[in-house]
């Protein structure tokens, strides 16, 4: 394997190791979010039944308040990790540039100073933000309907409580959906930070004009987990200021080989032929990503 293949593959690892690190993370605070659900249920007077409208008012209201703390728990995990994934994307983003660019002089420092200033900045307004909040009203939707059902058929409280806080109860089985947008965000972040580093070496390495502008690569992680639109997007390229287009009928190609029968979960719009975008994440549990890229490196 050539050495720059090499260091893809070990950049690939090193970021699916540290989002897998996250989704294990999220799924404590998951679990600390059940027991302490639990706890509340189990406090409640169980002597008012069948049908108590106070113990459904009481069990709501302590629901409402689990579901804002767990997406606020994650959304400090999510924002926590957002310098460590931009050091991560710009060591990445200046490994492949060293191994492949003959003269780096100073440069390397500079790109890195002028890098981490924009990596460091707030992200401002959070994608994640709306996800989580989204997934907060679901799970209290969700768990309303448990409620109610289950007071209105004679459920005792212990029943309700394993129902909703159970190992296979409402917000167990939900859990997917918040270590989704756990490792969506840290997709969205790394490719970010790698877009603002190579904006960054751009500015240092490139005259303007240059016939042979530094660009950006999609790189996969190829295995059996990959979506079909990854298998086609791998080794993609575009200029930093163009989005990149994925031809349709190689990701349909992808499907049939992998025998994927219906596709979904591709974020990226379709125009035309291709799909279209400018950065990743593009599709659900992404774990693709931007790198480097100059026509010369590849002779």
């Amino acid at each position: 394997m050539p050495p720059i293949h090499d260091l893809l593959r070990r950049q690939d690892l090193a970021l699916e190791r540290l989002s897998d690190n996250e989704a294990r993370r999220t799924l404590v605070v998951l679990n600390d979010a059940r027991r302490a659900l639990a706890e509340q249920f189990l406090g409640i007077d169980d002597t008012a039944t069948p049908y108590s409208a106070q113990q459904a008012r009481v069990m709501l209201a302590q629901v409402d308040t689990a579901a804002r703390t767990l997406s606020r728990r994650l959304g400090e995990q999510i924002e926590a990790v957002a310098t460590p994934v931009g050091r991560l994307a710009l060591a990445h983003v200046m490994a492949a540039i060293r191994a492949n660019e003959r003269v780096m002089v100073d440069a390397g420092n500079r790109i890195e100073f002028g890098a981490m200033a924009r990596i460091l900045q707030p992200d401002g307004l959070l994608l994640h933000r709306h996800s989580l909040e989204r997934y907060g009203r679901q799970i209290v939707d969700r768990i309303a309907r448990d409620i109610g059902q289950g007071l209105a058929s004679g459920k005792s409280i212990p029943q309700i409580t394993e129902t909703v806080c159970g190992t296979a109860g409402t917000l167990a089985r939900n859990s997917g959906s918040a270590e989704l947008i756990v490792r969506m965000e840290i997709n969205r972040a790394y490719n970010d930070k790698s877009q603002a580093a190579l904006e960054e070496a751009a500015k240092m390495l490139d005259e303007p004009g240059t016939p042979d502008p530094l660009g950006r690569q999609i790189v996969e992680l190829r295995d059996k987990r990959n979506h079909p639109f990854s298998r086609a997007a791998d080794g993609i390229t575009s200029t930093l200021d163009k989005p990149f287009r994925v031809p349709v009928e190689a990701v349909d190609a992808a499907a049939a080989a992998l025998g994927v029968r219906r596709l979904s979960g591709i974020l990226w719009p379709q125009e035309g032929a291709f799909y279209v975008g400018f950065n990743y994440p593009a599709h659900f549990n992404e774990r693709g990503r931007i790198c480097a890229f100059r026509q010369s490196w590849i002779g």
